[in-house]
């Protein structure tokens, strides 16, 4: 064999080789390519996933949020009407004649004091010896003292009962509480 024919046979022997250096490369490069694409499309649809749950839930917390904060103004606006209903029936009281305002006392006493209770008393216009004019005062000898709060208390040795316009509001507003707090959040 002459040595051109051996240069053409090494020649041969090595694209034979290229050719399939290159298809196994070509091969594993598309291994690794098609490998790599999986890999990628995984990761998007995890992070996709991932993404959805993250803004589910941050959905979900928004929207407790605004229930809670609705929730809040509404109690804040039914707090100040209270406060103003209480301020207006007080008010309105102060405003009646001193006969009805003593008729109202009577009634209080009649229905709640015991026998030598003190009474504190709070109205406008209304002094203690108008409260130790009533009969009722007279029959219980009831001790009368001047209080700073619109209403009355009658303290007695077991306990004191607390008449006061604005616990009296009150506990008609806690009566109707309920019926109240399902007008405004159902």
């Amino acid at each position: 064999m002459d040595s051109s024919r051996i240069v053409e046979k090494i020649m041969q022997d090595a694209r034979k080789k290229v050719d399939e250096i290159k298809k196994d490369s070509k091969i594993q490069a598309d291994l690794i390519l098609k490998d790599a694409r999986e890999k990628i499309e995984k990761e998007k649809r995890e992070s996709s996933r991932s993404v959805q749950q993250e803004l589910k839930s941050l959905k979900e917390n928004y929207e407790v949020s605004l229930s809670l904060e609705k929730k809040k103004m509404l109690l804040s606006v039914k707090q100040e009407v209270l406060q103003e209903l209480k301020a207006r029936v007080v008010d309105s009281f102060q405003k009646l004649d001193k006969k009805t305002k003593l008729k109202y006392i009577e009634t209080l006493l009649k229905d709640n004091a015991k026998e030598k209770d003190t009474v504190e008393i709070c109205f406008k216009d209304i002094t203690k010896k108008d409260v130790l004019g009533l009969k009722v005062s007279a029959k219980l000898n009831l001790q009368v003292v001047m209080g700073e709060d619109v209403g009355i208390k009658i303290m007695s040795t077991y306990y004191d009962t607390d008449l006061l316009l604005d616990s009296i509001v009150e506990g008609i507003i806690k009566q109707k509480e309920k019926q109240l707090m399902d007008l405004l959040f159902n």
